[in-house]
């Protein structure tokens, strides 16, 4: 194993947390239009381990913490609600499968919960970059430089011997937007406890309801009368 590595357990103390600064969640990003697709994400406000082999551990841990804070219902929202999976590898499953981007989902973007976008695409989630941090949890609260436990390289396939589960196991960096978002090609021990990123389903924007096209054509039928 890379030195680099293996000295990453000695200086888990270097990555400083920093304070969380409080926001409004949004969860229907604006300019968006009738028909338009998009999701959203968050890295969590509490941590856990990466010790678990089992995808649905960490799925469980993120949807639950959206739960709690409500946003297993997206109102406003084709759909209405939502489930919520972890953006991480095991072994045996991909982050860019376990999150369902695994096409180029042109025209889907990806959005924090203060109405700012990471990524217009999936294929632009995975070309070893986003658009800026994924440091918004899902209370609205914003951070610096934290720990995220993904396995992960950065374009969304597992880390080999470094994926969840594992002894050692590679993370990414909320302040970071180049591929170290997700991959910071080094590994702490599973056994600390660390946050997780998270990403809705797919969420579309209604057509104007039939009640208020109704609404704005008996409107348009007044302003015409008293004009007349």
């Amino acid at each position: 194993m890379k030195t680099k590595k293996i000295l990453a357990l000695l200086i888990s103390g270097v990555f400083a947390t920093t304070m969380a600064s409080q926001g409004a969640v949004i969860t229907m990003p604006s300019g968006l239009s009738a028909g338009d697709q998009y999701r959203l994400v968050f890295v969590t406000s509490t941590t856990t381990t990466a010790t678990s082999t089992d995808i649905n551990t960490y799925n469980t841990f993120v949807n639950n913490l959206a739960i709690t804070a409500g946003l297993d219902t997206i109102a406003g929202t084709v759909e209405g609600s939502t489930t919520w999976t972890a953006i991480g590898s095991t072994s045996s499953v991909n982050a860019i499968d376990n999150t369902s981007t695994t096409g180029a989902g042109t025209g889907i973007g990806i959005y924090l919960l203060n109405d700012t976008a990471i990524a217009t695409s999936y294929t632009d989630l995975w070309d070893d970059s986003i658009a800026t941090p994924l440091n918004v949890d899902e209370l609205g609260a914003s951070y610096g430089n934290e720990i995220v436990w993904t396995g992960s390289k950065s374009n969304g396939l597992n880390e080999g011997i470094l994926t969840l589960g594992n002894t050692l196991v590679n993370f990414g960096q909320t302040n970071s937007t180049v591929g170290s978002w997700m991959d910071r090609n080094i590994a702490f021990d599973g056994t600390q406890n660390r946050r997780l990123y998270a990403m809705s389903g797919i969420l579309t924007v209604p057509e104007p309801s039939s009640t208020a096209l109704l609404g704005l054509g008996g409107l348009a039928l007044m302003l015409r009368r008293k004009r007349s």
